[in-house]
């Protein structure tokens, strides 16, 4: 809902939706940018606009979220050695004694290990396109942004105990079961509406499906010889009994569909290929236009009863006109019930080389020509995987090129990099867009899958 209805330069909601979705949350302050913290951070430094009711302001707001989640709401004290967090720490503790809400020890986590924190500084330099030494840029001040260990942080809170053992309870509490492996196909919304245009009426997805195959197989079958007009009519009957029985109709009326309007069109349309080519169904709903019969094709490869699965069409459409047709889906459907699916870019080996060498100021040339020492395989990594000289070791670049070996060794600032980039090597570098995947469904999508929006993107 932040990304469809509060997308403001980021994802927002307001505390109107926050409270009508607060069941089952648990809330807790934040950091420093938290709201009820920021308060307490104007009264510290004595802001001309607040003044000494920055105090007063930050315990309404704790009162407000309080009032929306109970106990469930906590305050949050964090000690990186930041000095606006020692700021607040007692202002913290007297909210929380003054108002009920009990308080927790956390710590902000960024990267796994201390010695991982310059190389975190380098990813956001990446991010950011900014040079590592570049003084203007975005940097922690502190270096303290690690998982600790629980005795690090009883060690840090030992003046209130209670912050640590309260985290326990907010563990006590959470008990989230998510359902996998039980799709749930959409339904096609629009069974009565083109039954009806056939002169028609179909209550069910299941009655229109039938009628839809039982109709197309007559066409189909004007080419086929007529002795063999049963075997075709008992093999379409045993198909759209497995789909109904696993309530795909639905999905397979909105592949019928997207297609009929491609080629209505004039969108060229590919005539089908992988596991769908061995349906009937398929064929008699001109979703492919490969019989599957002379070739002994089987139905089981597409869908199997013995074996739950979603069934999966490829359908190659024009590329220049592709977008015709998503958007079509979009009109058809509902802007909030398609979206196209989410892929990531990542820092892999050659990648990985020439960012960080980006921005540690490597020239271009020495970057370029260090990342083209890496192999070309399918795969290679910076370093082997698992311990060398043992079963199953699998050798990366450093062990399977020398002269990588040789330059790391005799030049300072290739160290740097190869350290950074052994650190980075795997992460998420950026976001983008599948050329085709499409997720459709007959409600809201938000309702059951995270959703994503660009910043800057029309919405």
């Amino acid at each position: 809902m932040s990304y469809i209805k509060g997308f403001y330069y980021y994802p927002r909601i307001n505390k109107q939706l926050l409270k009508e979705h607060s069941e089952g949350l648990i809330c807790s302050g934040a950091c420093l940018q938290g709201e009820v913290n920021w308060h307490l951070n104007l009264n510290n430094k004595r802001n001309v606009q607040f003044g000494a009711k920055g105090y007063e302001r930050a315990k309404e707001i704790a009162l407000e979220y309080k009032e929306i989640f109970g106990d469930d709401f906590y305050l949050e004290i964090m000690r990186h050695g930041i000095n606006d967090q020692m700021f607040i720490d007692d202002d913290i503790l007297r909210i929380a004694k003054e108002t009920g809400i009990k308080v927790i020890a956390t710590n902000d986590t960024h990267y796994l290990e201390p010695d991982d924190a310059e190389a975190h500084e380098a990813f956001m330099c990446i991010a950011m396109n900014k040079e590592f030494d570049d003084p203007n840029r975005l940097r922690h001040s502190v270096h303290e942004f690690f998982v600790k260990s629980p005795e690090q942080m009883a060690d840090l809170f030992a003046d209130i105990p209670e912050a640590i053992s309260n985290t326990q309870e907010i563990v006590d509490k959470c008990n989230l079961e998510i359902k996998l492996g039980d799709p749930t196909p959409p339904k096609f919304k629009f069974t009565k509406e083109y039954a009806a245009r056939e002169g028609l009426f179909f209550e069910s997805d299941d009655d229109f499906f039938a009628h839809k195959c039982r109709e197309g197989l007559k066409e189909r079958l004007k080419y086929v010889e007529e002795s063999k007009h049963e075997e075709y009519k008992a093999r379409l009957e045993r198909e759209i009994s497995v789909i109904c029985n696993m309530k795909f109709p639905g999905y397979m009326l909105i592949v019928w569909d997207f297609i009929r309007e491609a080629k209505s069109r004039g969108v060229p349309v590919g005539p089908g290929r992988g596991s769908a080519a061995g349906s009937l169904v398929a064929y008699s709903l001109f979703i492919t236009d490969l019989d599957p019969m002379p070739y002994n094709l089987l139905f089981e490869r597409f869908l199997n009863p013995e074996r739950i699965s979603m069934p999966d069409i490829d359908v190659d459409f024009c590329q220049s006109r592709r977008g015709e047709i998503i958007d079509y889906v979009v009109e058809k459907y509902g802007r909030y019930n398609v979206a196209q699916v989410i892929t990531f870019g990542k820092l892999l080996a050659k990648g990985v080389i020439r960012d960080v060498a980006r921005v540690l100021a490597i020239p271009y040339a020495e970057a370029d020509a260090m990342a083209k020492l890496i192999p070309d395989e399918l795969g290679i990594t910076l370093n082997g995987i698992g311990v060398e000289g043992e079963e199953g070791f699998k050798a990366g670049a450093y062990q399977k090129e020398p002269k990588l070996r040789e330059l790391i060794e005799r030049d300072p600032r290739m160290q740097r990099v190869w350290k950074f980039a052994l650190a980075l090597e795997g992460l998420n570098r950026n976001s983008g867009m599948h050329a085709a995947g499409v997720v459709i469904s007959d409600e809201e999508l938000w309702h059951k899958t995270p959703l994503y929006q660009p910043s800057g993107e029309d919405h």
